[in-house]
């Protein structure tokens, strides 16, 4: 399998009479990229992004000289996969109907898609761009032309897929395909939700929720149609074994704070009430390179070899950490890891397994020229256990059996938030550490690789 916000309305209706958009999804499996020998581990990605097959003026080449020129390894492209929508007059809705659809990847072709991306690759290798889409796996309607408050929900209630070939990504079920097991009539359900998940998992991609911390709710009007869709955090929860979460940008102060969504998926993983810990993800929403840049949001992963299969596996195993680029430098995690007397270690994603004392250690990098002070928060539990501050390097060593911050009977997490003040307004935030003890609940459970 194969190894990215300018914020953009994401449905533009020109028919008159309904209007309607949104779904995306892509995929594929393009060459591997030429890295130099003494590389460092570390591969760059931005996910989140669009082009010319979503209908932008964005080319696949363009991507692939800006991910080049700010030093982006890889892209993980998610075009639209279908922006197609379609209202009928209930119950003959299988008849009366009326439908828009716009550009994205079902009308584009699949194949022919991601032979576009694999040729881009030849051309640069130096760059890896990775096929995936943007899903909407569901819309529903609500009101009625008759009342003038027809209304259609959902449509930016959206998943990022990728490692799909062009074949299973062409077959993912949803509501706009007609491959659902949901309607446009049936009202709210996470079953369509869960449903691609499912599908995408057992063909052996990767499926990542997209801002469900969009707020307020995102509402326009169509002609005759209005368009409503409310953040949507509560899926996390309601909704399983998916690989990640989008929580920059919007979602810092809301599901990725101590104690938000975030936390609590990861205490239910830790508990064994969860298949699978989410990661956290950083999305970059670029529909045009320009005014935004391809850097000012992206991942950082540790891989064992920089090319596609050293990237999703990292990705996999939940081995990076999310970054918001600040004004005049992003902040660099040097290091993370639990370790015990003995040598043992673990870092992002891992599980250390131990009967003896424990610590973590965490050493953080700002670049910063405007001189900004980073604030640190180790986070457990849900709760800010421990913090740090300073210039330039922040570092810190942290015994668990401090502070109540470990039991030995259970799986323990710990995760870092960290910030940069005005003027630089940078954010950091890495995927979790599990400490256990011994065995114990949630610890049955692997991440799939």
């Amino acid at each position: 399998m194969r190894n990215l916000r300018v914020q953009f309305p994401r449905g533009l209706i020109k028919q008159p009479y309904l209007a309607i958009t949104f779904l995306s999804v892509f995929l594929t499996q393009p060459v591997s990229p030429v890295f130099p020998e003494n590389a460092s581990k570390e591969m760059s990605f931005a996910l989140h992004v669009h082009s010319e097959a979503s209908g932008f003026q964005t080319r696949l080449s363009e991507l692939a000289l800006r991910a080049r020129k700010k030093k982006i390894d890889a892209v993980i492209l998610t075009d639209y996969f279908q922006q197609r929508v379609e209202w009928g007059w209930y119950p003959f809705h299988r008849w009366l109907k009326v439908g828009y659809e716009k550009p994205g990847i079902s009308r584009f072709g699949c194949k022919k898609y991601f032979k576009a991306i694999d040729e881009t690759n030849r051309r640069y290798p130096d760059v890896l761009l990775i096929p995936g889409a943007e899903v909407t796996p569901a819309y529903w309607w609500s009101g009625s032309l008759s009342k003038k408050n027809l209304t259609v929900h959902g449509l930016q209630k959206n998943m990022l897929v990728f490692g799909l070939n062009a074949g299973d990504l062409s077959k993912i079920p949803t509501v706009s395909n007609g491959r659902s097991k949901q309607n446009a009539y049936q009202g709210p359900s996470e079953e369509a939700y869960q449903e691609v998940i499912d599908y995408v998992r057992e063909k052996g991609g990767w499926v990542v929720w997209s801002t469900p911390d969009e707020n307020p709710a995102t509402t326009f009007q169509k002609g005759p149609v209005h368009f409503e869709t409310s953040p949507y955090t509560e899926s996390l929860i309601l909704t399983d074994s998916y690989t990640g979460i989008c929580i920059l940008p919007e979602g810092f102060v809301n599901t990725g704070r101590a104690g938000g969504i975030w936390d609590q998926t990861l205490k239910r993983y830790s508990e064994g009430k969860r298949k699978q810990a989410p990661w956290v993800f950083s999305e970059l929403i670029l529909h045009e390179i320009l005014p935004s840049d391809i850097d000012l949001r992206f991942n950082v992963a540790w891989v064992e070899e920089k090319s596609e299969a050293g990237l999703l596996e990292a990705v996999s195993k939940g081995r990076f950490y999310a970054l918001q680029r600040g004004r005049s430098a992003p902040l660099v995690l040097k290091d993370f890891y639990a370790a015990d007397e003995t040598g043992q270690k673990a870092t992002l994603g891992g599980t250390l397994v131990s009967g003896r004392p424990a610590h973590l250690h965490a050493e953080i990098i700002s670049n910063s020229t405007l001189n900004a002070e980073i604030s640190v928060q180790l986070i457990s539990g849900g709760r800010v256990i421990h913090t740090a501050a300073g210039k330039g390097l922040v570092s810190f060593n942290f015994n668990l059996e401090r502070a109540g911050a470990y039991s030995p009977e259970k799986k323990n997490y710990y995760r870092l938030a960290v910030s940069a003040p005005e003027p630089e307004l940078g954010i950091l935030l890495s995927n979790p550490i599990f400490v256990s003890g011994e065995p114990g609940p949630g610890s049955e459970f692997k991440n799939p690789d």
